[in-house]
């Protein structure tokens, strides 16, 4: 069952992939990387959960205050670079 969950999730990330490259304007762009960053969290949770292994989970929690604090300075980079 979280075998084939972690197979849809890699699949939508590829589907997520390629809309941010075909993205209209940068802000479609960042939004698909940032939906891509919080798919992998959740590919990094469901391995922790069939695998019991509490420590990932720590490790999936820094992954998404990372990712959540790149896309603010990126938003903040690209929002200010326009003046």
């Amino acid at each position: 069952m979280l075998n084939t969950m972690m197979l849809v999730l890699l699949i939508s990330i590829g589907i997520v992939f390629i809309r941010m490259i075909r993205g209209k304007n940068i802000w479609e762009k960042l939004l698909s990387l940032n939906l891509i960053a919080i798919m992998i969290v959740m590919i990094i949770i469901t391995y922790a959960v069939e695998y019991q292994i509490e420590l990932i989970m720590d490790i999936a929690i820094a992954y998404s205050i990372i990712g959540f604090l790149s896309l603010i300075l990126l938003a903040k980079f690209i929002a200010g670079g326009r003046k």
